[in-house]
């Protein structure tokens, strides 16, 4: 059973609503303040891509700054943000840099035998946050054909998660693993559209605050009965690399301890941008 949160429909709504992606096939990255990153230049059609992004100042070094890393790469279906803010000195706070990670593939199902084609597309999440005081927001999505499932994960270290998620298409689903399950008893969807998202942002910052925050999800895609044809050959050739399995096992160990940790703090107060 999906669990509901007391966080505003609305808030999980705009996060679907803010960045829908203009082009099919397409694989990038976006940032808020930022131009698009893209290894192939216009269009980002690149299979693999990554971006880094600095206001000029150095974690360690620097007193206040903003950077993350991020990468897309949709031969194995990896999608990975590491991102960080400081706001210990000056008048304002640090840019918030709003990134997103999204995948697009168009597919066409061709029939094998007579009977049903059933296709699972699975979205595998991970996160952590580090911080004093500020929050962070994750949230990730899959869709297939239209049919989505999304999750909206606040956190603040020293108090419960609140999580949201939205969605049923034929599988339950959990804040750490998105299923989209869909059966065609006949003919299948013409040129159906997968797509993924990942995205990560502070909520709020108060002068003397630091955050951190790692995010991945992995796709995972079943077919029965049918073979596929995606827009890139090379979608979801590859696996995904050992390294990048234990990463997100132990950014999901983080955050389980994170939702059970336990503030005798007043709950934060009214969020800031």
């Amino acid at each position: 059973m999906l669990r509901r949160s007391p966080i505003p429909a609305s808030l999980a709504a705009a996060a679907l609503v803010v960045l829908v992606a203009p082009l099919a096939g397409a694989h990038y990255l976006v940032a808020q303040g930022a131009p698009s990153v893209c290894s192939s230049g216009a269009g980002c059609f690149d299979t693999q891509l990554e971006g880094h992004y600095t206001n000029g100042k150095v974690p360690g070094v620097d007193t206040d700054y903003s950077f993350f890393d991020t990468s897309v790469d949709s031969d194995n279906g990896h999608s990975s943000i590491d991102a960080g803010w400081s706001w210990t000195d000056g008048d304002t706070p640090p840019h918030s840099n709003e990134m997103t990670d999204v995948i697009e593939e168009n597919v066409e199902l061709a029939r094998i035998a007579p009977g049903p084609i059933t296709v699972r597309a699975t979205l595998r999440l991970a996160a952590a946050v580090q911080a004093t005081n500020a929050g962070a927001q994750i949230s990730g999505l899959v869709s297939f054909n239209g049919c989505q499932v999304y999750v909206s994960q606040i956190i603040y270290p020293g108090f419960p998660t609140d999580t949201d998620l939205v969605g049923d298409c034929g599988a339950q689903s959990t804040a750490a693993e998105l299923v989209v399950t869909q059966t065609y008893d006949g003919q299948p969807p013409t040129y159906p559209l997968l797509r993924t998202q990942l995205q990560v942002d502070y909520l709020s910052i108060q002068k003397g605050d630091t955050i951190s925050v790692q995010a991945a999800s992995d796709l995972h895609f079943e077919v029965s009965n049918a073979t596929t044809t995606w827009d890139t050959p090379t979608f979801l050739t590859e696996a995904p690399e050992p390294g990048e399995a234990l990463l997100a096992t132990t950014a999901l160990a983080a955050l389980a301890c994170l939702g059970r940790r336990r503030s005798r703090r007043a709950a934060p107060g009214r969020l800031t941008r």
